[in-house]
């Protein structure tokens, strides 16, 4: 009988009915009857079932207790069961957020370590007390906020789990219960670490460790079990945090079937959080009708529990978001007013989900018509949104939910301010389009303002003291996200089980700890002013723009949404807005029409669509047209696919009447291109402008030029020339998938196999350096010597010109990489032992510069999702802080002979003319390449760099 209670009681736990398991095992605890050889009925291991249901059940105060008790009764007569049962305590303390009763019990259990390595059993299992040990200590740097300690921690545990199995795998059986779980235990460590290295967005290896971690599942418990699926579900949610939505929604998909095929009940919250998730990526794919029925079928199973469903019941944001998108309005408002008023019932509710359900519910309301009511909801909504992104950057609640959210929340925020504007009210306060403005301005940098916080919670900034400073403010950050999921958790147990002293306290804590984070960062905006404008922007008014801009300048942005786009024009006297008729799918379509054109790698150069060139100008440009009619220079800020398109390619309305009849090919150097009107500079963010032009800038003596080109990749590199008329090849090999995966350094330096060569690069490299009067030997660095610590090592502060001749690449491209990066050469084969070879975007915010340009030659910005082009915006960012004004970009694969005449060109121009702007030098070269010859007149040679940054002196 007693064998049956615990083996029922296992299946009860397995199905989430905890209170079934804890009867079912208490009572077989109560027989006290001799343990069976598979260690049923086993006193010990019945007491941890027991610990691993009120864990399940989150009952904390009970486990507490339960700990306590079960650790009186060993304390005395095993030390190895009384470690267990303190840091079980520990577990309950955790959950409870009582720091200081966690920490003395977790250094209780570790002063029984020294006594514990000289009992017998250590020479087995010491491995696994060890990673537990070390397991629990990254929990409690994670709840402090220390992330980097945390990893620390989970890599020691998943070192010592190695370690476990390799032991017992030479002493024990394959079916022993020690082996199944030191392999349980390995997949668990993995598992565990990936959760905190995708935590700081590196996404790389943690996907790595969950590939790793699914695979051994599979092979250890099969394909339709609950930790086949949580496997799936990790790994999907990585993928989401990348962005890859297909590959996300496809393994979510097989976790889902993993539950449907397994004995999980239709009510279960696995296969209802399951759903969801399927539900939220059709929903960002734009298949609002499949995901409608996605929802309903999960409210459905949820309904076949009556109980269960009183207490939870089935709304869900992203399925009121469908049911608007199947113009079911009245129900989506209905169901988010529920949503909300559910929300605030309970003692505390997440801010940041509360500020998305208004924003939702503003959505809707803009669809019914209903605009005074929708403005109120945005201008409660989008504040909340903007200032937790701040408060909390961590990878884990941003990746991309949070950027697709807001951008969602935007548009709708748009679409109503356009409204506004258009009815021209003299009393609207404040003015719709200044608001409109800096809405679209922190939507358009969501995706990239995320990874360059990231990115600088990881960089080694040149700064000790501002590097500190940092620090403890991401630690306060992050302390404050890990207390405040405690309070989530916590205050949505039923009443009767709620702990409210234990929220009011946390909450206490949470309050002390924004104090804390508000005073650090007045002092980081107080001391390092370049620093907090790069990790917290505060989004610009045009009247901000219109402070920095020349006389002689003006300045086009664009936001793009799902129907329209916006345009706002500013010179240094007037600011225009207006909304276009032409949705994100049109302006995709049509960009990767022109680009069709750029491709040089055929025999023929392909023709140029002069209609769509037409078209685009006429509709984004032409309309304001005279604003900026007397303008030197015209500044760009685009958004989405037009940040892939240089706007001098653009064909002016002094085109034929019909573009048709006046084909590219008979003339293209006579063709009224937007080049030949205005030079063109392109910005990143409205802010960056305001930040480049409010910069000092040392007066030092600065030598002309270094360049790092032509990177050895692998041994096929060494001793290639360029060809005449080549083509820059930048197209890195597709990803294969891994069956085995080794570990992430290895797996990252095998991405060098994937890099074509760039062989032209150094004599691009060569001929800027002898335009400029660098010292071949000592500032020009090709091959071998195109390493990253000679990036790092080299004073790049000393130089007006800094040229990286390499592949620009975006995370996820090599498998590992989690970063925008350049690829620099190949460690395994100059040497470069301390780096791996590829100079990410956290590393460069690490470099000290003081550049007029810093020139990224091997760029490509094509990409169907835009990765590409956020990914040199994101680089961009990271450049201008380390202190650069402008860099000088490819948008495409260059033919090698008019790019070199281009650039050289470009700085011999500098040379001779350092008055003159920027942006008005790149245009002349561009111009003179295009006059030279007849095949040069093709914008595919002449138009392939653009300015981005400071377009000014």
């Amino acid at each position: 009988m007693c064998v049956f209670l615990h083996k029922r009681g296992e299946a009860y736990r397995r199905l989430g009915r905890y209170e079934q398991s804890l009867a079912d095992f208490r009572q077989a605890l109560g027989m006290k009857v001799a343990a069976s050889p598979e260690l049923w009925c086993d006193r010990w291991r019945l007491q941890g079932d027991i610990y691993g249901s009120m864990y399940s059940s989150g009952d904390w105060l009970q486990l507490v207790d339960y700990a306590q008790s079960v650790g009186d009764e060993y304390k005395n007569s095993n030390k190895w069961h009384y470690f267990s049962t303190l840091l079980w305590n520990v577990d309950a303390l955790l959950n409870l957020a009582s720091l200081a009763k966690a920490e003395a019990s977790f250094q209780r259990a570790g002063e029984l370590i020294p006594s514990l390595r000289q009992s017998r059993p250590w020479a087995i299992y010491g491995a696994n007390l060890m990673g537990r040990y070390s397991a629990y200590a990254a929990k409690m740097q994670a709840l402090r906020g220390n992330f980097v300690e945390s990893e620390r921690f989970r890599r020691q545990a998943l070192s010592y789990a190695q370690e476990f199995l390799a032991t017992i795998s030479a002493k024990r059986s394959p079916e022993h219960l020690d082996s199944r779980l030191a392999l349980g235990i390995l997949i668990e460590r993995k598992r565990l670490l990936a959760g905190i290295l995708s935590a700081q967005g590196k996404t790389g290896e943690a996907e790595i460790l969950a590939r790793q971690a699914l695979q051994e599942t599979l092979s250890r418990t099969g394909k339709n079990t609950l930790p086949a699926a949580n496997a799936y579900s990790m790994l999907g949610k990585i993928k989401l945090q990348q962005g890859q939505i297909d590959e996300a929604r496809r393994l979510q998909e097989l976790a889902l079937a993993a539950l449907e095929h397994s004995d999980t009940h239709t009510y279960s919250t696995s296969l209802s959080n399951l759903r969801a998730e399927i539900g939220f990526l059709l929903g960002v794919q734009g298949r609002w009708a499949e995901a409608l029925k996605v929802y309903e079928q999960r409210d459905q199973g949820l309904r076949s529990n009556a109980a269960q469903f009183a207490k939870t019941g089935s709304n869900n944001i992203t399925w009121a978001m469908a049911l608007l998108k199947n113009q079911r309005t009245a129900e989506a408002e209905k169901m988010l007013r529920a949503i909300i008023n559910w929300n605030l019932r309970k003692p505390f509710v997440d801010p940041l989900y509360l500020a998305y359900l208004h924003g939702y519910l503003a959505i809707v309301l803009v669809d019914a018509g209903k605009n005074e009511a929708a403005l109120a909801e945005f201008r409660l909504a989008f504040p909340v949104i903007v200032r937790q992104a701040e408060s909390d950057n961590s990878a884990e609640n941003g990746g991309f939910i949070r950027p697709y959210r807001l951008r969602l929340i935007a548009e709708g925020y748009l679409e109503l301010l356009s409204r506004l504007a258009n009815e021209k009210s003299a009393t609207a306060d404040p003015d719709p389009v200044v608001e409109a403005f800096q809405v679209a301005e922190v939507a358009r940098g969501s995706s990239v303002q995320l990874a360059i916080a990231n990115s600088s919670a990881r960089a080694a900034l040149p700064d000790a003291a501002l590097a500190d400073l940092a620090r403890r403010e991401q630690d306060t950050s992050n302390q404050i996200s890990a207390l405040n999921k405690l309070l989530i958790r916590l205050a949505s147990e039923p009443e009767s089980n709620r702990l409210e002293k234990t929220i009011a306290d946390i909450r206490n804590d949470v309050t002390g700890l924004e104090s804390e984070q508000a005073r650090l960062r007045r002092e980081l905006a107080e001391r390092y002013p370049a620093y907090a404008e790069l990790v917290a922007p505060k989004p610009p008014t045009p009247a901000g723009l219109q402070k920095v801009l020349q006389h002689n300048e003006a300045l086009v942005a664009f936001y793009v949404a799902d129907e329209q786009t916006y345009v706002w024009t500013i010179t240094p006297s007037q600011v225009a807005f207006r909304t276009v008729a032409i949705s994100r799918q049109q302006i995709d379509r049509q960009v990767a029409a022109l680009r069709r054109a750029f491709d040089l790698s055929g025999a023929l150069i392909n023709p140029y669509d002069t209609v769509i060139a037409h078209g685009l100008y006429d509709a984004l440009l032409a309309p304001d047209e005279a604003l900026w009619a007397d303008a030197r220079i015209l500044n760009v800020i685009p958004h989405g696919a037009l940040g892939q398109l240089p706007f001098a390619v653009l064909l002016t309305p002094e085109t034929a009447a019909n573009p048709a009849a006046n084909p590219l090919a008979k003339n293209p150097t006579e063709q009224p291109w937007l080049l030949k009107k205005v030079a063109l500079a392109q910005l990143p963010s409205a802010g960056t402008l305001i930040s480049l032009r409010g910069q000092g800038r040392t007066a030092a003596e600065r030598r002309a030029f270094v360049g790092f080109g032509d990177p050895l990749f692998n041994t096929e590199s060494s001793g290639k020339t360029a060809n005449t008329r080549s083509v820059r090849n930048l197209s890195v090999t597709p990803l294969r998938a891994a069956e085995a995966l080794p570990d992430s350094d290895a797996v990252l330096l095998r991405g060098f196999a994937q890099l074509p060569l760039l062989p032209d690069t150094a004599q691009e490299v060569n001929e800027i350096g002898k335009t400029l009067g660098a010292n071949p030997k000592t500032d020009i660095f090709l091959g071998k010597r195109a390493t990253e610590s000679n990036v790092k090592n080299s004073d790049l502060a000393a130089y007006r010109v800094v040229a990286f001749a390499t592949h620009g690449l975006i995370p996820g491209e090599l498998r590992g990489l989690d970063q925008p990066s350049l690829a620099m050469a190949n460690p395994m084969l100059t040497d470069d032992k301390n780096n791996d070879g590829f100079l990410t975007m956290s590393e460069v915010l690490g470099i000290k510069l003081n550049a007029d340009w810093v020139v990224l030659s091997a760029c490509n910005t094509a990409s169907g999702d835009g990765k590409n082009e956020e990914a040199v915006s994101g680089l961009g960012r990271a450049f201008f802080f380390a202190g650069t004004r402008r860099l000088l970009v490819s948008y495409w694969p260059v033919e090698t002979v008019s790019a070199r005449l281009l650039t050289t060109e470009l700085f011999r121009r500098q040379s001779v003319q350092p008055d003159e702007s920027k942006a008005e030098a790149l245009r002349h070269s561009m111009l003179r390449l295009m006059a030279s010859s007849r095949e040069y007149g093709h914008p595919a040679f002449w138009a392939p760099f653009g300015l981005v940054g400071d377009a000014g002196k």
